[in-house]
């Protein structure tokens, strides 16, 4: 069986072929009513269901729970980002089992580490609750975490890799978070979201746990219409069977040999030195942890890994297209624009 490794160039174009399984169906089931394009509609979706499951699945390494810190970009108004996301929202609030804590906005990140706080009666057992962030606009953390005070980003940093932060206050009014399994999803322009962010989080490397997709809608549908009630509840149903089975049955997923030497070969010979690098290859173990709950397999096999390494090479693409324009005044934010306009190696 041919495992060679594929070609180091990427291009910004979206695979849509690896929708599949239940994400297929709710793509399908949203593209005909809505004009919110399939890509945009998967990241939401894979979002809420892999955080649902993030805490009884992994594969047989670290940092492999199918947890996504997700950003969809496009055109303000026309590309429905927050329409997507939205009917994601709804579908896991129906979902219900077992169980999932959906916070619908942010207004610090003190107040979101007292929402996941450890409860004192869970005692030596805290409770699981997977707990998704939902944004309707990315740029709302962007501001909130750059306020003088702020503890910024480095709780959804510790949040990201691992399930427990501490967080100090005076007079011992402390957060001690444990066992959290923490997933984010917001939309933003590209014009927002490249001037939002300030230096400190491009320091501390929040951006190399976005996960981007990029896209814009290429139709029109004057009156976007509510799902059909039988094919929600029986979608419904699904996810609720699929959480349910795997909370009583919690899976360590393997890969096959031939999977294993194609994800070596990408992992020692494709990926990169540059940023927009970092942190893919924790973005390939989430995604081919969750890939194969979706196609109902057991085990990673070649056809999932390739799935994960087009979705990579996808995303660093879409990574350099709309990586923040991080600038110290004005006139720097000007010089760094007209040098991303440049041919690639010219100076005038």
């Amino acid at each position: 069986m041919e495992t060679s490794a594929p070609h180091k160039s990427v291009t910004l174009a979206f695979p849509l072929h690896i929708i599949c399984g239940i994400a297929k169906t709710f793509v399908d089931l949203y593209s005909s009513i809505r004009e919110t394009p399939p890509e945009i509609l998967w990241l939401a979706f894979v979002t809420y269901f892999g955080n649902l499951i993030s805490p009884y699945v992994k594969l047989d390494c670290k940092s492999s729970e199918a947890r996504f810190y997700s950003v969809a970009i496009g055109s303000s108004a026309r590309t429905r980002k927050s329409s997507g996301q939205d009917a994601a929202k709804e579908l896991f609030e129906a979902v219900k089992e077992p169980g999932q804590q959906i916070i619908a906005g942010f207004g610090s990140v003190e107040g979101l580490m007292k929402l996941l706080h450890h409860k004192e009666e869970w005692k030596d057992k805290p409770e699981i609750l997977p707990a998704i962030l939902h944004l309707d606009e990315m740029n709302q953390l962007a501001t909130k975490v750059n306020i003088s005070g702020s503890a910024g980003v480095s709780p959804l940093h510790r949040l990201f890799d691992s399930h427990d932060y501490d967080h100090p206050l005076a007079a011992g009014n402390e957060y001690c978070v444990r066992n959290a399994y923490l997933s984010m999803i917001g939309a933003s322009t590209l014009d927002d979201f490249q001037k939002s962010w300030g230096c400190q989080q491009a320091d501390a490397g929040f951006f190399s746990r976005l996960f981007v997709v990029i896209a814009d809608a290429n139709k029109r549908i004057p009156r976007p219409l509510d799902p059909d009630p039988e094919e929600f509840n029986v979608l419904v149903q699904k996810i609720r069977d699929v959480a349910n089975n795997l909370k009583n049955q919690p899976r360590t997923i393997t890969l096959t040999p031939d999977a294993e030497h194609l994800w070596t070969e990408f992992y020692t010979s494709v990926i990169g030195p540059e940023p927009e690098w970092n942190r893919i290859d924790t973005y390939g173990l989430r995604f081919m942890a969750m890939q194969t709950i979706l196609r109902e397999e057991e085990q990673v096999t070649v056809d999932n890994v390739r799935d994960a390494i087009e979705l990579l090479q996808y995303e660093v693409a879409a990574r350099r297209a709309v990586s923040p324009v991080i600038a110290e005044n004005d006139a720097a934010r000007m010089e760094e624009l007209i040098r991303r306009a440049l041919p690639v190696g010219s100076t005038t």
